[in-house]
């Protein structure tokens, strides 16, 4: 039995029953005062009601604000995530989808930039959904195929390579698009890569110093040798030696060699067809890789491969190349002939040879799957845009500039004139 001025009160609290003793009195809140508090700390959160309460549990304001705080945050990031997957086009200034980070001035001068701060998704590796497209005012000798996902200075630099000049045509071609360790790369040199041209020696040595100088870039040491074009043809054709080969080439294409890898060696057959030998230092053998296999071509093709093996060798048997005092110097002339019988062929009417090069050249230092490796139509387009983009190419941000300079002077004749 309660005393005088208590009774017991029985409540439910996580599944048990519990008994309380509570005082009753004048200083006691009535149940009816306590409700009428609870609405009225209740209306002051007008925007949404705080959570239930039971009446016989005190109120904190503290906590109800609390409260109200946490809905706040949880309806800003409702709205984040309720953005859409990609970014707006800006029809006023042309900046499409696929923004990079450093991003042309909203004041129409896209030779000024500033950081970019959109937020965008992560469908694919850096952000991008959709590529920006090249308007229908803007003359090229080709349209962007539907495949090719391009940002906006990859869409300015794209528009500018392939542009046709019908203002000055007679010195277009000339103009320096590339200036690397190799050399100078003229626009005509690039308007190879249009869909179906035949690939020429210029540009598989521009990608040979591109893919030297990411290695330079990403480690004290170099794991692959990418050799330009002239290395097979002074060899083969010319009967160049070994120590000639070492003079002209070492310092600019051939490095230390104890973490050696693979050496990729471009050959041009004939002056037809462009093949690739892969000498692999750590599986002790030497990989032909041919994307048009012929039965008549192919003991030539194989002698290629071996004279090419040897020269290397003799180059690789200087210690030059090593730290160390002795030093493991490999045979290469004793590592067998490979060919895969897996590789995907080229359409015999098509001049890609030189494509599957440079994808193989591009996509296997680190792995030999190169029956993986597929042509496809932007591939040509991607090999010209990084070409320029790269920062190997100390041209690069003037070309970017009078790209997107281009970009605009183009836009005010045809559209805004």
């Amino acid at each position: 039995m309660a005393g005088d001025g208590i009774h017991l009160r029985t409540r439910s609290r996580n599944g048990k029953k519990e008994t309380k003793k509570a005082r009753v009195g004048k200083n006691v809140r009535t149940k009816k005062k306590r409700t009428q508090e609870i609405i009225e700390i209740s209306s002051s959160f007008h925007e949404s009601a705080p959570r239930p309460v039971e009446v016989d549990t005190p109120i904190d304001a503290a906590r109800v604000e609390e409260q109200k705080d946490d809905r706040d945050l949880r309806h800003e990031v409702s709205e984040v995530r309720s953005l859409p997957d990609e970014v707006k086009v800006n029809k006023e200034k042309e900046f499409c989808i696929g923004k990079r980070l450093f991003q042309p001035a909203n004041d129409g001068s896209p030779s000024i930039y500033y950081i970019n701060n959109e937020p965008l998704n992560t469908h694919r590796y850096d952000g991008r959904t959709e590529g920006v497209q090249i308007p229908f005012w803007y003359p090229v000798s080709f349209r962007v195929p539907s495949s090719m996902v391009l940002d906006d200075l990859e869409a300015y630099v794209f528009a500018y390579i392939f542009w046709v000049n019908n203002e000055n045509p007679s010195n277009h071609g000339d103009e320096v698009l590339i200036r690397s360790s190799w050399g100078h790369g003229k626009r005509f040199m690039l308007n190879c890569l249009n869909p179906g041209g035949r690939v020429n020696s210029e540009v598989l040595n521009q990608l040979a110093a591109r893919l030297t100088n990411i290695e330079r870039t990403l480690s004290s040491y170099f794991t692959s040798w990418f050799l330009p074009t002239t290395f097979s043809l002074y060899v083969l054709d010319r009967g160049a030696s070994a120590e000639r080969m070492k003079t002209s080439y070492h310092n600019k294409f051939m490095f230390k060699a104890e973490h050696l890898r693979k050496i990729f060696v471009p050959i041009n057959d004939e002056n037809e067809h462009w093949y690739l030998l892969v000498v692999n230092l750590c599986e002790k053998k030497l990989t032909i890789m041919d994307s048009f296999p012929c039965e008549e071509s192919k003991e030539r093709r194989r002698r290629n491969a071996k004279k090419l093996a040897l020269c290397l060798e003799e180059i690789l048997d200087d210690q030059i190349f090593y730290e160390s005092h002795k030093p493991s110097k490999p045979i290469i002339s004793e590592f067998p002939l490979h060919e895969p019988e897996d590789l995907p062929n080229q359409d015999p009417y098509s001049s890609d040879c030189g494509i599957w090069v440079a994808l193989w050249m591009s996509k296997c230092i680190w792995n030999s799957d190169y029956e993986k490796i597929k042509v496809k139509e932007d591939s040509r387009l991607r090999i010209a845009v990084d070409l320029v983009l790269h920062d190997y190419n100390s041209k690069k941000e003037k070309i970017v500039t009078k790209a997107s300079d281009n970009w605009v002077r183009l836009r005010r004749k045809y559209i805004d004139a």
